[in-house]
């Protein structure tokens, strides 16, 4: 009988240590769909954007108006980090917005005014609620011990539709020369509205879900999933100079006046446009054309000087679709504003309707936040 006792546990032992560690993984004590509902959030934010002259004009062609602002919105997910109402989420989705919303899975809405700190080559924001209330937190845990073959669940609330959870595992985890996690690829499917979302490992958070990886020449999915490490989170929280509130408005102003004063100037050229020639009943515009390399998450401004009033500038992205048109209007110079969300190889194309060449001066400057 004690023999048979004995057999029976060491049994019970080898299968609990077998699933625990099943698949190279942690334990999967993930905690409860209550618990997840109440930690995570859907945000709903109110943006504005650049229209780069895209909008359309009585005719129904595009007006040429480059500094143009319109309103937009977004949705994304965000996860709550202490009791007074701090949500982690990705940059990309807070940058430009004036306002937002908390919104939690049982139905209650928290507004939202304030960031604390953003870091836009991580792709993280940090924003609070605007509420006096005592909010559950999640813990997080330490993503420089995240391995390949960890079980993991990746939490968000996309497109403000409810709760969603998908599982999956690390498939590779990105270290830099210090051991330090930079990058963890999973396979917990997310999907447009998951970015800034949880992944977690266990009861702990480990990650910020980004995005679906995408080949930067033509934006298109690679089918990679990848979330930010949340060590890179935890960095910021813990500084002491990010222990403030900043209003989204007065970091994404929503007017244009104010944008111009956080250009930074990054370049500057000078040349001249030849000019155009009759062909048949249309006229072929002089062109002048120049590359432009832009960065990830980030808004560009384009400007130029000449003594005509008949040029127009185009930004052609590296497929030659139009991702900006400005046209001079009665002055003497021809600004555009535009927003990259990944590297891109552009084309400045500056054309000339005149029967003269025209000189000109374009300048470049990218808009700091």
């Amino acid at each position: 009988m004690n023999r048979f006792l004995i057999v029976m546990v060491l049994a019970v032992s080898a299968l609990i240590f077998h699933s625990s560690f099943h698949g190279g993984g942690q334990a999967a004590d993930f905690p409860s769909n209550q618990e997840l509902g109440a930690r995570n959030v859907a945000l709903k934010m109110t943006q504005f954007d650049f229209a780069s002259g895209l909008k359309q004009d009585a005719n129904g062609k595009p007006n040429g108006n480059g500094v143009e602002l319109m309103e937009a919105g977004s949705f994304g997910s965000g996860f709550l980090v202490d009791e007074e109402g701090t949500i982690v989420t990705n940059y990309h989705v807070a940058r430009k917005s004036f306002k937002g919303e908390a919104l939690f899975q049982e139905g209650s809405r928290f507004e939202i005014r304030n960031i604390k700190v953003y870091d836009l080559p991580n792709d993280i924001a940090i924003l609070k609620i605007s509420g006096q209330k005592s909010f559950p937190s999640c813990v997080l845990g330490d993503s420089n011990t995240v391995e390949p073959r960890d079980k993991v669940l990746a939490v968000g609330n996309p497109l403000g539709m409810g709760l969603n959870i998908t599982e999956g595992s690390v498939s590779q985890v990105v270290r830099n020369d210090l051991k330090q996690t930079e990058r963890i690829n999973h396979t917990a499917t997310i999907t447009s509205g998951n970015s800034g979302g949880a992944l977690y490992r266990g009861n702990e958070v480990i990650g910020i879900n980004a995005a679906v990886m995408v080949n930067p020449a033509y934006g298109g999915s690679t089918g990679f999933f990848y979330a930010i490490p949340i060590n890179k989170a935890k960095k910021l929280l813990a500084d002491p100079q990010f222990n403030r509130l900043l209003s989204l408005e007065q970091i994404f102003p929503p007017n244009v006046e104010l944008i111009v004063n956080k250009a930074q100037q990054l370049d500057g050229v000078t040349g001249q446009i030849q000019p155009a020639r009759q062909k048949g009943n249309e006229v072929d515009p002089g062109a002048w054309k120049a590359g432009f390399q832009s960065l990830a998450l980030t808004d560009y401004g384009f400007l130029v000087e000449s003594p005509s009033e008949n040029i127009c500038m185009v930004l052609l992205d590296s497929q030659n679709r139009t991702k900006g048109f400005a046209r001079m209007k009665h002055k003497q110079y021809l600004p555009l504003f535009v927003s990259s969300n990944y590297p891109e190889q552009y084309s400045i194309v500056l054309l000339n309707f005149n029967n003269k060449p025209v000189n000109f001066g374009l300048k470049t400057y990218r808009l700091v936040w």
